[in-house]
């Protein structure tokens, strides 16, 4: 009888299994612990894969791009609310200038 295991239970399979062919070579139990390990992180998202850090990267590009035009339109945004308060202003202090004058000409005899 062999002292190899069979990869998966009833499949009649006659090698190790990939995870455990990774084990050994990563050195026994302790790989086998190690890669039990780093599956959990990967499936907890405390660990991504290159791939998954490609995509993230993607995205933080496309974000951060979206980011810059949205602090363009809010500095034009700004400005426009400035220029309105300006205007404001000066409409303010040309109706108490034209409401002083109309005083005027309702005082005069």
């Amino acid at each position: 009888m062999s002292e190899e295991s069979t990869g998966s239970s009833g499949s009649g399979s006659t090698g190790p299994s990939t995870q455990q062919r990774t084990a050994a070579e990563l050195g026994g139990p302790k790989g086998l612990a190690l890669l039990g390990l780093v599956g959990l992180l990967m499936s907890s998202g405390m660990l991504v894969s290159t791939r998954d850090l490609d995509s993230i990267s993607s995205r933080q590009a496309v974000i951060e791009a979206d980011v810059r035009a949205l602090r363009t339109s809010i500095n034009a945004l700004v400005a426009d609310l400035d220029e309105a308060r300006r205007e404001a202003r000066d409409a303010d202090r040309l109706m108490i200038q034209v409401s002083e004058k109309i005083k005027a000409l309702e005082a005069k005899p």
